[in-house]
C-alpha cells in the first residue's frame, strides 16, 4: 500500500513506497501483536486443558462432535468453553442455539455467549447478521473477499486473547477443514493438550485424514487422542 505525500511548493504530490518507509512506519504492529499474544497467555492461564477437533477432510461432523463433546464434559460439572475456528464457516452458534446473542464488551474484555450447562462460546456467527451473509473482507478497494490466511489467524488470536474465559477445566476448539489448521493453532497456543480426528467410513475421507493425523503426531508432536468415525450404521 503507498501513501501520498507533499513534495514541493508546487503542493504536488508524488507515491511513497514501502521501502522508502523507514521501521514500520510508525504503526507498532510487532508491538501491538507482542501486547496481544502476552494477552492470549494470561487468558489461557485459566485453562486447564485444550483440545482441538480436527479433520483433513470437510462435512465429517466436527462441529456435531465439538457440540456434543463439550456437553459431555459439561455434564461431568467440568467449566467448558468452545471457540468456533471456522471463519468462513462458522456454525455452533446455531448449534450451541445461541445465534442472535449480543456480545457485551467492558474494560476486562469481550463477554462470551453462554450456551446450555453454562458452556461459554465465541464464534464469528455472533457477528453475522442473517443466516445468508458470508465473512467478507471490504479492503481499500472496491473489491471483496473471504477472509483467509493471516486474518484468519489474526481472528482466532482475538478470540482467544480479547474474550473473558476465565477458569475453565477444557477449552475445544472447532477446526475447520484443512490440514495445515493444526499447525495454525500450534503457533497460537504451544502447549495444545491434544487432538480428536473425526472422520467419516469412506476411502477418500481416511486418505485425508491421515495426513492430517501424521502431521499432528509426527510433524506437531500433538498427541492425538482419539479418533471418531462419525456417521457409521
Amino acid at each position: 500500500m503507498a501513501y501520498r505525500a507533499p513534495f514541493g511548493v508546487l503542493g504536488k504530490y508524488m507515491p511513497k513506497r514501502y521501502r522508502d518507509i523507514a521501521g514500520d512506519g510508525g504503526s507498532n504492529v510487532a508491538g501491538q501483536v507482542a501486547e496481544q499474544i502476552a494477552r492470549l497467555r494470561t487468558r489461557m492461564a485459566g485453562v486447564k486443558r485444550t483440545l482441538a477437533v480436527m479433520s483433513g477432510k470437510g462435512g465429517v461432523g466436527k462441529s456435531t462432535i465439538t457440540t456434543n463433546l463439550a456437553m459431555f464434559f459439561a455434564m461431568q460439572g467440568w467449566r467448558v468453553g468452545v471457540v468456533d475456528a471456522d471463519i468462513n464457516g462458522p456454525s455452533l452458534a446455531t448449534m450451541f442455539g445461541v445465534r442472535g446473542h449480543q456480545l457485551r464488551l467492558d474494560t476486562n474484555g469481550v463477554l462470551p455467549a453462554i450456551g446450555p450447562l453454562g458452556v461459554q462460546l465465541m464464534s464469528m456467527d455472533l457477528f453475522l447478521a442473517e443466516d445468508k451473509t458470508p465473512v467478507v473482507w471490504n479492503g481499500p478497494s472496491a473489491e471483496t473477499f473471504l477472509w483467509r490466511g493471516t486474518m484468519e489467524m489474526h481472528t482466532l488470536r482475538e478470540f482467544l486473547s480479547d474474550v473473558q474465559w476465565g477458569a475453565l477445566d477444557i477449552l475445544l476448539l472447532d477446526l475447520p477443514p484443512g490440514a495445515e489448521r493444526v499447525s495454525t493453532i500450534r503457533d497460537l497456543l504451544p502447549d495444545l493438550h491434544g487432538t480428536v480426528v473425526v472422520t467419516i467410513p469412506s476411502a477418500v475421507s481416511h486418505l485425508v485424514v491421515l495426513k492430517s493425523i501424521t502431521l499432528a503426531r509426527d510433524l506437531l508432536h500433538t498427541p492425538v487422542l482419539g479418533l471418531v468415525e462419525n456417521m457409521t450404521s
